[in-house]
This record gives C-alpha cells, sequence and structure tokens, in this order.
C-alpha cells in the first residue's frame, strides 16, 4: 500500500508527500530492525540464563562429589595407617585380625571423580559466559579440573597384591558388609566380622610374607595424602564459581 501512495505523489510531483512516504518507510525498517534486535538480545539473555542456572548445578553437583571422594580419601589414609603399623610391628594380630583385614581391604579403594563439565564445554563452545567474573572463576575451575578427572589413573600395585592375597570367603564379607555402592560410594571401618578371627589372621599372616607390600602400602598412602588438598582446592574454586553466577543471576534481575 505505501509503494502505491508513493507511486501516486510521484505521478503528481507531490515531492513532500513522497519524502513523508519515504520517511514512513526508513523509520518502520529501523523500529523493526531495533525490535528484532531486541528480541534476539532477550531471547540471547534468556539463554544465557538458563545455561548459567544449569552450569551452577553441575558445579555443585561436582563438589558434593568431591567431598565424599575427600571423606572416603581420609579412610583409605588412616585405614592404610594402621595397616603399615602392623607390618611394621611383624607380630601377630591378636584379637584385632578382622578389623586389621578391613583395614588393609579399605586402604587398597580407588576414588575416581566423575566429574562432569559437559554445562561449561558447551557453554564455551557458544562463546560464554559473557561476565568476565564468572570467566576468570571459570578459568581457575577449569585449569584445577584436571587434577580431580581422574584420582588414579593407573591401580596402586597394593591393590591387586592384597586382594590376590585375600581369601574369596573374605572378599565377599569385605565387599558385602564394609563397603557401598549406589549414589554415592561408602565404606565402613566399623563393619561386622565376616569371617572368624582365625581366617582373617590367616590372611594377615601372607600380607606379611609379602615384602614388597609395606613399600607398595606406603607409596599408595603418600599418593593420597598428596591429591587430598587439590581436591580441597577444587571445591573452593567450585564455590567461587557458584558465588559469582549467583551474583550474575541476581544481577540480571
Amino acid at each position: 500500500m505505501i509503494l502505491r501512495r508513493i507511486t501516486e505523489h510521484v505521478k503528481a510531483q507531490n515531492w513532500f508527500a513522497v519524502w513523508i512516504d519515504f520517511l514512513i518507510v526508513v523509520v518502520g525498517v529501523f523500529v523493526g530492525l531495533q525490535v528484532s534486535n531486541w528480541n534476539d538480545a532477550r531471547s540471547r539473555l534468556q539463554k544465557e540464563k538458563t545455561y548459567l542456572v544449569e552450569l551452577r548445578g553441575e558445579v555443585d553437583a561436582n563438589n558434593r562429589v568431591l567431598r565424599n571422594n575427600i571423606e572416603l580419601m581420609n579412610i583409605v589414609v588412616t585405614s592404610g595407617e594402621r595397616a603399615l603399623i602392623f607390618l611394621e610391628d611383624d607380630a601377630s594380630c591378636e584379637a584385632e585380625c578382622w578389623r586389621l583385614l578391613v583395614d588393609f581391604f579399605l586402604a587398597s579403594q580407588v576414588m575416581a571423580s566423575p566429574i562432569t563439565n559437559t554445562i561449561f564445554e558447551e557453554m564455551q563452545r557458544l562463546g560464554l559466559p559473557r561476565s568476565p567474573d564468572i570467566r576468570s572463576a571459570l578459568t581457575l575451575y577449569s585449569n584445577n579440573g584436571g587434577a580431580t578427572a581422574s584420582i588414579s589413573s593407573d591401580l596402586p600395585r597394593y591393590r591387586e597384591t592384597i586382594r590376590g592375597l585375600t581369601s574369596v570367603k573374605a572378599h565377599r564379607a569385605l565387599w558385602r558388609d564394609c563397603h557401598q555402592t549406589g549414589l554415592s560410594e561408602k565404606f565402613f571401618p566399623d563393619c561386622g566380622a565376616g569371617i572368624s578371627e582365625a581366617e582373617a589372621r590367616a590372611v594377615l599372616e601372607k600380607f606379611q610374607a609379602r615384602l614388597e607390600l609395606h613399600e607398595q602400602l606406603s607409596y599408595w598412602i603418600g599418593h593420597n595424602i598428596a591429591i587430598l588438598p587439590t581436591l580441597s582446592d577444587q571445591i573452593e574454586f567450585g564455590e567461587a564459581v557458584i558465588t559469582t553466577i549467583d551474583d550474575e543471576l541476581e544481577n540480571q534481575k
């Protein structure tokens, strides 16, 4: 319709009317583009907000996993230290044979950290987040994250040695009563005796006869001690990411 009006004004040589119609067209196009840009910006902002909420959940879930791993690794260390004292003393286990067998078993555990970065990687692909504070916090989180992706890429020799020397009957009892899997792994150092003291003593005597076991256990305890601060740092970096995301989401309200 506007084109027909312009044509009629040109034929009538009504240049002022032509200029008004042209101005209307230009303003209309400009307003249309601005509305389109505003809608696009609003859509991008909402999309980023959705990603930030999901990223916050991802980091928070990772921190819960790491806290559980720290708890388990501390059990690995303390159990390993008690087992190491037994090996160094080279004495009979007396009436504590089952309890010591549990220590050797728990000290052999390995925690693989199932840390997920799906949302973080997708945001990176999209050039998000835009906030410099969140990007800075994520850089520290990501750089430290490589150390927490897997607690140990290789299973310790200690683990293979003691599990190879443990009787099948003892294995059944230890896995049934002293260890739990599910949403989160759990260890039970005070689990009830699943075999007799005599049977546990026989297994421990096999451990004592393997001279390399002392060295292997010392290495594994040290490895866990070295990793623990890295996990604590990752949790701290994760909390910083969560705080900056919360601040950004509050500012967007």
